[in-house]
């Protein structure tokens, strides 16, 4: 079994404070930038700024949050300790019933400027997740029980991503077809509710919206988004995937539903997830177009 290695930025956001308290807000996202990112660069170059160039964009996505990070400093530095302490249990229980990750994997508790609130990429040869902290401050949930389930529910998903990259080596990268990242998907949603047992559509999906449309709506939807199945344009996958896009008039997110779907029509022919995620690209790029069009 791999090894888990649990890392958390509280350090380096607890001297950014520190600064930040002195300084005038202008300077506070200077500073983050300084403090954290810095510091920590190919976290943030893979996961949090991949997608925007270096230089003002950056500091300006930065400056949009500083001044929320240090007025909820105090909460920040809670979820720092709490996530570090939860996905550390986390990972040692999603081990013991996904076994088989050969590399192991580093979990990477952060501040993700609000760009997410899990994510993972290879970074360096190494399976990496990282955990926006900002998205499980206390103040968020009704109670403890329902902050632990969102953290559960968020690992299982991302940490699933690594361990099926390991096992298959799929991973959700620049040229890969918009089917591939369906297959990817799905399975991971799918390992939501393994890991949760009775959670919902809603709570898989992280979208109540979404979860409503179900299957009644699935014909229309893929009708739609067929002509995008072997697309590897970086736009289709963000409409396609991305919160607050839409293609071509689908839900936000679509994507989720659609690989859900598809990959629970696989499962209910007695295909186990293990077995799945252990299915070379072709294999499962095959299953997965002969699902789709199936269903």
């Amino acid at each position: 079994m791999g090894s888990v290695e649990i890392i958390s930025l509280g350090d380096d956001f607890a001297r950014w404070a520190g600064i930040a308290a002195e300084s005038a807000p202008e300077e506070r996202a200077l500073s983050f930038m300084r403090e954290v990112v810095s510091p920590n660069r190919e976290y943030y170059e893979a996961l949090v700024f991949d997608d925007i160039p270096a230089g003002e964009r950056r500091l300006k996505a930065a400056s949009a949050i500083a001044e929320k990070y240090y007025e909820k400093r105090d909460a920040m530095g809670e979820a720092f300790g709490y996530a570090g302490a939860a996905l550390r249990g986390l990972s040692e229980e999603f081990f013991s019933m996904f076994p088989g990750c050969r590399n192991g994997m580093t979990l990477v508790a952060m501040p993700s400027l609000r760009r997410f609130n899990g994510r993972e990429k290879l970074i360096g040869g190494k399976a990496v997740a990282g955990f926006g902290v900002e998205y499980f401050i206390a103040e968020r949930y009704r109670d403890a029980a329902a902050r632990d389930r969102e953290l559960r529910l968020t690992a299982a998903h991302e940490m699933f991503h690594l361990y099926h990259g390991e096992k298959s080596g799929i991973w959700q990268s620049p040229g890969k077809t918009v089917l591939i990242w369906l297959w990817a998907e799905g399975l991971a949603v799918i390992a939501s509710r393994v890991f949760c047992p009775g959670a919902t559509d809603a709570e898989i999906l992280m979208d109540d919206e979404l979860a409503g449309a179900g299957d009644g709506a699935f014909k229309e939807f893929f009708e739609i988004l067929s002509p995008a199945l072997f697309s590897t344009s970086a736009a289709d996958l963000a409409d396609i995937f991305n919160g607050g896009r839409s293609y071509r008039g689908l839900p936000s997110r679509v994507g989720y539903l659609i690989g859900l779907l598809a990959v629970e029509s696989i499962a209910e022919r007695g295909v186990s997830l293990s077995e799945m995620s252990s299915w070379s690209e072709v294999r499962a790029s095959e299953e997965l177009k002969s699902s789709l069009f199936s269903l």
